[in-house]
């Protein structure tokens, strides 16, 4: 909440089962932001690389293609796949 706050007013927070929902509104004429804040635990892998000399954290290929088969099969329509 904090965070989102530094950027524009908070129109809309909805509690769902796995964490807030919050929709970030930055002014007139603006497009709104939906945050959706996940607390699912999952034994997901990461490693550290290099990004233009700043090393982050990232997830692993096989674990974020996992992730991907899983979003692709709750998706209701064709066009949410490309």
């Amino acid at each position: 909440r904090s965070i989102l706050t530094r950027f524009g007013t908070i129109d809309d927070e909805a509690k769902k089962i796995y964490g807030p929902v919050l929709v970030v509104n930055y002014g007139k004429g603006e497009r709104m932001l939906k945050v959706e804040i996940s607390t699912r635990q999952y034994p997901d892998h990461y490693e550290m690389l290099s990004l233009a000399g700043t090393f982050i954290r990232v997830m692993t290929m096989p674990d974020m293609f996992a992730h991907k088969l899983c979003a692709m099969g709750e998706r209701l329509s064709p066009r949410d796949i490309y």
